[in-house]
């Protein structure tokens, strides 16, 4: 563009000197002083005019340079990993036809730079914005992802992972030589759940500039909607065998215009990434009565109603007194669950009338089928490494809590078809007319008492 300026303005001083040579034909001195200016401007161009391969390499390096959207609070080597993260993204990208890097790629979204790092792309077919995420394989996943048939296992089984409250991933890929997972999703501009506790005006912002203070609670009817929405996902990964220990309310997606939550990461669990809430999974009261994905929604649904996290690990000494009373009862059966008032799994919060009377819109039938042998043996073997040891006296707990809402060990381990336990139907009991007592049985008489050993003969005198 610069050697084309350059050509124009040369031409037009071309152009111009020679209307003044014809003009002033009659004065030769001032012909020659005017053709001796003429050739000082076109015998070379400027110096700022570069070629383009060196003018698009200076501008990728200054776009590499302001990764951080602006922000000087970067370490020298957290730049240094930015930009050998993008510059990654954009040798993948080369090799894809269906993606392109937007114009400043880099999101500082995550809280994990050195495990996770999200991109803005395009899609080239239909121009929309996208989010791609550079997850780090941890050493503590027992998936070995560099085989090519656990590969295409693993990438086949998250794309086809599908529910309305779910966010979809569109394509998924891994890098052997960098450890790295490739995940392609859609980008929602509502933000996280926890961008609208915080009611953060841009989502895009940094994790330090957006949740520097604390929220405000939300109203009790988007708690039911959104308490609804994450329990049926929870019961639909349950269900498929999935273990999702990594849910907090920045993986809950929003949609503000369809009121829609979906929940995301989640390949973390098979990727050995650790939970944000390791410490309450592992030192709570409740942690190996409770499942681990309740704890979890406890920590989200005090978040939801308090404004901000529960900073102590899942111990409810004192609640804010602006929490909702409906909410408080739900809390003391998660995190102090007592024979009265328990509440282990995610049935049991899917049957409460405060999550079951709330209507929803999407076809809970829409969603993935179950996995095959093959996948069942991966998450298996997923689910083994984050196993939480339960011991004897605990399991019987959850089998009483089990028995006390009418749920048959049948009903747990059918399939999931999309039929939400919220509103289930009761169990009718056929009871049996009495029959006619029988006579009773005559006693049997008692043996005899056995005889008495007769006496020892005396033993023989000798002489």
């Amino acid at each position: 563009s610069v050697s084309l300026l350059h050509l124009i303005i040369s031409f037009s001083v071309y152009f111009s000197m020679f209307l003044l040579y014809s003009c002033l034909l009659l004065y030769p001195p001032i012909n020659l002083l005017f053709f001796f200016f003429f050739f000082l401007m076109i015998r070379r161009p400027p110096r700022s005019t570069l070629s383009s391969s060196s003018a698009a390499s200076d501008v990728y390096k200054r776009q590499i340079q302001t990764m951080g959207n602006g922000n000087s609070n970067l370490t020298a080597d957290e730049q240094k990993a930015i930009q050998e993260a993008t510059q990654l993204a954009g040798m993948y990208l080369r090799s894809s036809p269906s993606h392109t890097l937007a114009k400043q790629p880099y999101l500082p979204i995550g809280k994990r730079p050195e495990e996770k790092l999200y991109f803005l792309v395009n899609h080239n077919g239909t121009k929309e914005e996208r989010t791609m995420c550079l997850v780090q394989r941890n050493e503590a996943s027992p998936l070995a992802l560099q085989v090519e048939s656990n590969k295409a296992l693993f990438t086949g089984f998250l794309e086809g992972l599908a529910h309305p409250y779910i966010l979809p991933m569109l394509e998924v890929d891994f890098i052997p030589e960098r450890q790295q997972a490739v995940i392609f999703r859609p980008i929602s501009r509502s933000g996280s759940l926890r961008d609208c506790i915080v009611k953060c005006k841009n989502p895009r912002d940094r994790f330090e500039a957006k949740y520097q203070k604390a929220g405000n609670q939300l109203s009790i009817r988007l708690i039911r909607l959104y308490g609804r929405q994450i329990l049926e996902a929870l019961y639909f990964l349950r269900r498929r065998h999935v273990p999702y220990p990594h849910l907090h309310s920045g993986n809950v997606i929003l949609d503000k215009d369809r009121k829609v939550c979906r929940l995301s990461e989640i390949e973390n669990s098979m990727l050995g990434l650790q939970p944000r809430y390791q410490i309450l999974l592992t030192e709570s009261p409740a942690a190996g009565i409770v499942d681990p994905e309740v704890l979890c929604f406890g920590q989200v649904l005090y978040e939801m109603a308090v404004g901000w996290e529960l900073q102590t690990a899942g111990i409810l000494d004192v609640l804010p007194s602006h929490c909702y009373r409906e909410v408080v009862d739900i809390l003391h059966g998660i995190f102090s669950p007592t024979d009265e008032n328990q509440l282990c799994s995610v049935k049991d919060l899917l049957v409460l009338p405060f999550f079951a009377d709330v209507a929803i819109k999407e076809n809970m039938k829409e969603c993935s089928p179950s996995p095959d042998e093959r996948e069942k043996e991966m998450l298996k073997r997923v689910k083994k490494g984050q196993a939480v040891e339960v011991s004897k006296k605990e399991k019987k707990k959850k089998e009483h809590s089990s028995k006390r809402i009418g749920v048959t060990r049948e009903a747990e381990s059918a399939a999931y078809h999309g039929q939400s336990v919220a509103q289930p139907k009761e169990r009718k009991v056929k009871r049996r007319s009495p029959s006619p007592a029988e006579p009773e049985q005559a006693a049997l008489p008692a043996p005899p008492a056995p005889a008495p050993a007769p006496a020892p003969a005396p033993a023989p005198t000798t002489m």
